[in-house]
């Protein structure tokens, strides 16, 4: 039931925060290193030190006296706990099975602040959201029910011992334990329960359940009755350090918090800026915001003259994806999707003279330019209605609805037109692919027909070719006109990706194959196949290659490959250039945000990458004084 801090925060804007004019707020720069990329942190009583996580991994600790940093340990570990005297750290750390998490302890030396000893599991059985107790004997923890549904809140001494159950059964994850000053209450947050969802007895609903929010509840160390305390979308950060405040999400608001006391008595509001999020309290009345979040890069990196030389277009907190380039070279094109709808973002290919497209409501994707530019087609996913192929003209900024999708529909642009593959089965007889030219008027005609065996996955390749998956470890490329078919890629073990990525003049296909193992755990080679079957090469990569409809992208004549890196639990992926006859692996670039979909495209001349992936931006700390609000 990990929670990561930053999973919580909204898209980074630097904006301050905003709260009402008589509560102090100040940006504060010494919480953490400026140059860090931070996930989760936590302060010491005295506020002198401050331990961090990072996307990639590791625990941190930052000495805000001599300005420096200094690794804690390599391991990914989340819910930092710091004991009040300085020498415990608690935090949740995964297990040898993935779905499992327990609650650690690491002693550290109150006099530098490192390790002390090496690490020990507290939790007998899966559990996180670790709190050490005022006196520091006591690590109050989540621990999860063997229903699988929901969590009960446990205490163990810090030094390993006997756990007992202080709130037995709560209806769903526990988030942000907090212990009041004397050590005899712990508050703590539920999150919603999970919606039901029907398997064999939708029949017996009858209306709609009610919503249920979120809650911060209350319960005495020695047991009794569970109180809730106030409904929430965020239990952060909770109880202030003195028992006196409560600090947490409004449900009435997007951005805005609660103030209450420590009965759950409203006393005021605060509204935060986009992307600011409460994080810590560094003293009784004092919250730590952090707005770090990600961000999305959009650049080049030149693979010729000047190798590695990059440029960065844009740099957006809104959402984009399918970077692409005009047939010419000369410009690029990306989808953004932001609160007022979806988009397409032109420019030039050094970022200059930018211009969006709104398009109409709805999801997109598989942008292709017609080969004269004045138009981008795309799959739409319309809010109450089939996918569609659409056409968007680039100089009015019109669209035209081409041609309603099927399931199991897949098109291509060649020149003016688009390439539609239709797989047909009679109830009993052979199945048949008919592939369609649709112009731009939205007329269509008939390429031609293909029989295909049951299971054969069809993609288009131009008017002229089709790729067909006939069998997981086995592919032919087939001529419409005559529908003659030749075998193009056939492995006897292993596994090989559904779909290839083509070269810019559909020349050459790119196959990610694990030889090893039939699952894509390590797609660790790359079969670099010519269309017409003169020429195959075999790349062994130096890592995994992640998953993505232009990953690899094959440079001219297949001498190289750029691959996205499939990061790892701590290491960061990258992107690399590997020549497909000596296997030399050339990083160009490292991506700081692991888990979200990278994008990678080649310029029509093959001597320019286009890349749009994420980043973690430094972190922006401020400190809101809330002692106005309560005396």
């Amino acid at each position: 039931m990990r929670v990561a801090v930053a999973a919580m925060a909204a898209l980074f804007l630097n904006a301050p925060v905003l709260a009402q004019s008589r509560i102090s707020v100040q940006e504060t720069r010494d919480v953490v290193p400026a140059d860090a990329k931070v996930e989760q942190f936590t302060l010491t009583r005295d506020g002198r030190r401050t331990y961090y996580t990072t996307p990639a991994g590791g625990l941190w600790l930052y000495d805000h006296d001599r300005k420096t940093a200094a690794r804690v340990t390599n391991a990914t570990l989340w819910d930092l706990a710091v004991s009040p005297n300085g020498d415990a750290l608690a935090y949740t750390k995964s297990g040898d099975d993935r779905r499992q998490q327990f609650v650690w302890v690491l002693p550290i030396a109150p006099a530098t602040g490192l390790a002390a000893a090496a690490e020990r599991r507290v939790s007998a059985s899966s559990g996180d959201a670790p709190a050490i107790s005022p006196d520091g004997r006591w690590i109050a923890f989540a621990r999860d029910d063997e229903t699988g549904v929901g969590q009960s809140i446990v205490v163990v001494l810090i030094a390993g011992g006997k756990e007992r159950v202080v709130a037995p059964a709560q209806p769903a994850g526990i988030r942000n334990i907090r212990w009041t000053p004397d050590g005899k209450t712990l508050y703590f947050g539920v999150n919603a329960p999970v919606p039901f969802t029907c398997a064999e007895s939708c029949l017996t609903l009858t209306r709609q359940a009610p919503l249920v929010r979120a809650s911060i509840r209350r319960i005495a160390i020695a047991g009794g009755l569970v109180t809730t305390i106030a409904l929430t979308n965020n239990p952060f950060p909770g109880l202030s350090p003195d028992g006196r405040m409560l600090v947490f999400g409004d449900t009435t608001r997007p951005r805005g918090f609660v103030v209450s006391d420590a009965s759950g008595r409203r006393l005021d509001t605060l509204t935060f800026a986009a992307g600011h999020t409460p994080i810590a309290w560094s003293n009784a009345s004092t919250v730590l915001t952090m707005a770090s979040g990600t961000v999305q890069r959009l650049g080049t990196v030149q693979l010729e003259s000047g190798a590695g030389q990059r440029t960065t277009l844009l740099a957006t907190t809104d959402f984009s994806r399918e970077p692409v380039w005009t047939p010419d070279g000369q410009m690029v094109a990306v989808l953004q999707f932001t609160s007022d709808g979806a988009g397409l973002r032109l420019m030039k290919r050094d970022g200059t003279s930018p211009r969006v497209i709104r398009l109409p409501a709805g999801g997109y994707s598989s942008g292709a330019w017609t080969a004269d530019q004045k138009w981008m087609i795309f799959t739409r996913f319309q809010p109450d209605g089939p996918q569609a192929i659409t056409a968007v003209e680039i100089a009015t900024g019109n669209t035209k609805e081409l041609r309603l999708l099927a399931e199991g529909q897949e098109w291509v642009v060649d020149g003016q037109t688009v390439i539609l593959s239709e797989i047909t089965a009679q109830p009993s007889g052979p199945r048949s692919a008919t592939l369609w030219q649709v112009a731009l008027d939205g007329n269509s005609s008939r390429l031609g027909e293909l029989r295909v065996e049951a299971n054969t996955t069809l993609i288009p390749i131009d008017r002229s070719r089709v790729l067909l998956r006939v069998a997981a470890r086995e592919f032919r490329v087939a001529d419409i006109a005559s529908g003659a078919e030749r075998l193009m890629l056939k492995m006897d073990q292993g596994f090989i990706a559904v779909r290839p990525s083509f070269s810019v003049d559909r020349q050459w296909a790119a196959f990610r194959v694990n030889p090893n193992a039939p699952n894509n755990t390590q797609m660790n080679v790359v079969e670099l196949v010519r269309l017409d079957g003169s020429a195959r090469r075999t790349v062994k990569l130096p890592f995994s290659a992640e998953a993505g409809a232009n990953n690899p992208a094959i440079l001219p004549g297949a001498t190289a490959v750029v691959v996205l890196e499939r990061g790892g639990p701590v290491a960061l992926p990258g992107v690399f250039l590997v020549d497909s006859t000596t296997r030399e692996a050339t990083k160009l670039l490292e991506i700081t945000v692991a888990g979200r979909p990278s994008e990678i495209t080649l310029s029509p001349d093959g001597r320019t990458l286009l890349y749009l992936v994420w980043e973690t931006r430094p972190p922006v700390v401020s400190a809101i004084n809330l002692s106005s609000i309560i005396k």
